[in-house]
C-alpha cells in the first residue's frame, strides 16, 4: 500500500486503495484473534499436561511407597528369621547335649543350615506379597497409561477446535490478500510503465523543441 497513495486515485481508484486498507485492518484483527485463540489453547493444553503430571507424580509416589513398605517388611522378616534360626540352632544344640549326643555339625554350620531353612520359608511366605505388589504396580501404571492417552486425545481435540475456529477465516483472508497483491503489482507495474512512457515522451518533445529552436536561430543568421 505504500505505492498506492490517495493522490494516485486517478490511476488506481479510491475503491481499490480502500480495499487494500480494509484488508490490512482485517488482517491485523484476525492476527489478534489468532493470538488470543492460540493463547487460550495453550492454557488448555498446559492444564491438561499439568493434570497428567500430577497423576504421574501420584502414581510414582504410590509405587515407591508400596515398594518401600514391602522392602521394609522383608527386611524386618529377614531379621526375625535370622534370630529364629539362631534360636533354633541353640535349641538343637542344647537338645543334642541333653541327649548326650555329640553333634557332627559345627555350631557355625548349624546356624547356617537353620538360617537357610528359615529364609527359604520366608521366601515362600513372601511370594503372595511380591505378587500383590506387582499387581498393584501394574494397576498404577495402567492408570497412568490411560491418563496419558486421555490427555493426548484431548490435546488433539483442542488443536482441532483451534484449527476449525481460525483456519477457514485465515485461509479466506490469505486468498483475498493474494488476489489484491497480484492486482496491485499489475497496476503498479502498469503505472510505472505509463510514467516511463510519459517521461520519454516529454524528453522527446523537449529534444524536438530544442532542435526546432536551433534551426530557427540558424535560419535567422
Amino acid at each position: 500500500l505504500e505505492q498506492i497513495k490517495e493522490e494516485d486515485d486517478w490511476f488506481f481508484g479510491a475503491d481499490f486503495r480502500n480495499e487494500g486498507h480494509l484488508l490490512v485492518k482485517q488482517g491485523a484483527e484476525l492476527a489478534e484473534e489468532i493470538r488470543s485463540a492460540e493463547s487460550d489453547a495453550d492454557v488448555q493444553i498446559a492444564t491438561l499436561k499439568a493434570g497428567l503430571e500430577k497423576v504421574r507424580l501420584d502414581v510414582n509416589q504410590a509405587i515407591d511407597s508400596a515398594t518401600a513398605a514391602l522392602e521394609e517388611h522383608i527386611q524386618s522378616e529377614k531379621l526375625a528369621a535370622i534370630e529364629l534360626a539362631e534360636q533354633r540352632a541353640l535349641e538343637r544344640k542344647q537338645h543334642e547335649a541333653a541327649d548326650g549326643k555329640a553333634g557332627d555339625v559345627s555350631d557355625a554350620d548349624m546356624v547356617k543350615e537353620e538360617r537357610e531353612h528359615q529364609l527359604a520359608k520366608l521366601e515362600e511366605r513372601l511370594k503372595p506379597r511380591r505378587e500383590a505388589l506387582r499387581e498393584e504396580v501394574a494397576k498404577h501404571r495402567l492408570t497412568l497409561s490411560l491418563k496419558q492417552r486421555e490427555v493426548d486425545e484431548n490435546v488433539v481435540k483442542v488443536k482441532e477446535i483451534l484449527a476449525k475456529a481460525i483456519g477457514p477465516r485465515e485461509t479466506r483472508w490469505q486468498r483475498s490478500a493474494v488476489v489484491f497483491i497480484e492486482k496491485a503489482q499489475r497496476k503498479i507495474a502498469a503505472k510505472e510503465t505509463e510514467e516511463q512512457e510519459r517521461a520519454l515522451k516529454k524528453r522527446q518533445q523537449k529534444a524536438a523543441a530544442q532542435a526546432a529552436s536551433k534551426r530557427r536561430r540558424a535560419a535567422g543568421r
